[in-house]
């Protein structure tokens, strides 16, 4: 299976991606995107939401945070994509996960 990755030129993504990248087929990108999704809601309608503060570990972030994680990603990207669009010029500042978990009240 030919990835994105052969579509795409070395500088149009950050190298921490190509992992992820390499599993996606330029031809499948939607049709994923919808059937992970559709996975990922299943996943979490299964889970009791008294188990959403759950942590596998101490120090570990709670099945809550992780999602807050996720819609914080998907935030800063959708921004990104949007400044690509428009042909933006500012520089696009980086996001500390770590810190802006400590700093939301996910558990609750």
């Amino acid at each position: 299976m030919d990835s994105i990755l052969s579509i795409l030129k070395e500088d149009e993504y950050a190298p921490y991606y190509a992992n992820y990248l390499a599993k996606v087929s330029p031809s499948d990108i939607v049709a994923t995107m919808i059937s992970d999704l559709e996975d990922q809601m299943k996943i979490l309608e299964d889970i009791p939401e008294e188990k959403f503060s759950y942590r596998y570990k101490e120090g570990k972030w709670s099945i809550a945070e992780l999602l807050q994680h996720i819609c914080d990603s998907e935030t800063v990207f959708a921004y990104r994509a949007l400044s690509f669009s428009r042909n933006d010029k500012t520089n696009l500042p980086g996001f500390d996960e770590n810190e802006w978990a400590k700093n939301v009240a996910s558990d609750q």
